[in-house]
């Protein structure tokens, strides 16, 4: 166990936040093969538990202490109880407020404000308080059932896996339920609950012409394929690879490729070549931002946030919101979403926009998930 301990403070001391940190955690593995399967999901937790965290945390010099204060406020049962000091075994289900004191106790205290710099403004329809406090614990798992609802039902309780739906093709699971193994290819795509109902938005109409100017891996792009519309599609982003893997999720799911291009939206020059004079339908932009709205996923970035990034992801924002309009059809929508939870890349970013081009937004709103332990996201519709 002392080895586990060693190794969960190295990669701390050596780990900056430039990787995901599951590409580290990867490698890691690789490096020290005597890590077992058990072993490798207790250092994971250790690991995660801290960048949720350990920020917070403070009052003694025993690192190991404090990593079990991280993995205590963060539990979720498991192996990992054992982990823990046996005073604090039988408490991992208390409340947070309770959790707070029997560290007290140890000497450690846990400032749950400190994870997040003050001043940052929030979108509304969510508070920094419970936005904070979602952060300690991972989201679920949810996938988007394409057919077969009835097998997967069968599926699933044929395993005795607890599930539930959110929507009609919306599917809560545990997080680390294995999917791909257990369920039929082609049935489900995973997709978090609140990027779901962004396709609530979308409406396409029949034969309408559509671009997906930062399509990433292509999980919108599939909605609207997906939506029941014959639609001609048009996929772009300013990485090849990503590109490469829509291309391969679209023939796994039996779909006919959109049109995709290597794109910088910020680029009004790499837009001209790439598409000509090519007007649209309808736009989705799903801009590069801070992503704050699913860092209970990916704790890291919460933890090597620095404030000072905001400003460089909201004037990309613009830049790339600028020059879209040029490229809607009368009467066409654009919509702009972010997995943000921060006012200056959403609604800020958009009353920016409107004071720039001639576009009338029809409706917008912070997607908070979470009550259902989803990530949150935002949403705004403009037309021209």
């Amino acid at each position: 166990m002392r080895y586990l301990w060693s190794q969960a403070q190295a990669l701390l001391q050596t780990y900056d936040g430039r990787l995901p940190l599951t590409h580290v955690l990867r490698a890691h593995f690789k490096k020290h093969p005597a890590l077992g399967s058990r072993d490798r999901k207790l250092l994971s937790a250790l690991v995660y538990a801290w960048y949720r965290c350990g920020k917070g945390l403070s009052g003694t010099s025993d690192h190991q202490l404090l990593l079990q204060a991280a993995l205590f406020l963060t539990h979720t049962e498991g192996a990992t109880r054992r982990l823990l000091p046996p005073e604090w075994q039988e408490h991992t289900q208390a409340t947070l407020e309770e959790k707070e004191s029997l560290l007290q106790g140890a000497g450690i205290s846990f400032d749950i404000e400190k994870l997040l710099p003050a001043g940052i403004e929030f979108s509304k329809g969510i508070d920094r308080q419970s936005w904070l406090r979602s952060l300690l614990r991972q989201p679920a798992l949810f996938l988007r059932i394409r057919h077969s609802h009835r097998l997967i039902e069968d599926i699933l309780n044929g395993h005795g896996i607890a599930f539930h739906w959110l929507e009609e093709n919306c599917l809560s699971l545990p997080n680390g339920t294995d999917a791909d193994k257990l369920l039929p290819a082609g049935s489900f795509v995973v997709q978090d609950a609140s990027s779901q109902k962004t396709g609530h938005f979308f409406q396409p109409e029949q034969g309408e012409s559509w671009w997906d100017a930062c399509c990433g891996a292509g999980g919108k792009t599939l909605l609207l394929a997906d939506s029941g519309r014959q639609l001609q599609l048009t996929a772009s982003d300013i990485r090849p690879t990503i590109l490469n893997n829509l291309a391969q999720r679209f023939k796994a799911f039996g779909l006919p490729l959109p049109q995709c291009r290597v794109i910088d939206a910020a680029s009004e020059s790499s837009i001209n070549r790439a598409l000509g004079n090519a007007t649209f339908d309808g736009m989705l932009c799903d801009a590069p931002c801070s992503g704050s709205g699913t860092w209970a996923r990916t704790p890291e970035q919460l933890y090597f946030f620095e404030p000072a990034a905001l400003a460089a992801y909201t004037q990309r924002q613009l830049t790339i919101l600028h020059h879209l309009p040029a490229r809607l059809k009368k009467g066409g929508r654009l919509l702009y979403a972010t997995c943000s939870v921060f006012a200056a890349e959403n609604e800020n970013l958009v009353a920016a926009l409107l004071e720039m081009h001639p576009l009338r937004i029809t409706e917008s709103r912070l997607i908070n998930g979470i009550d259902q332990a989803a990530d949150s996201l935002y949403v705004a519709v403009l037309e021209a």
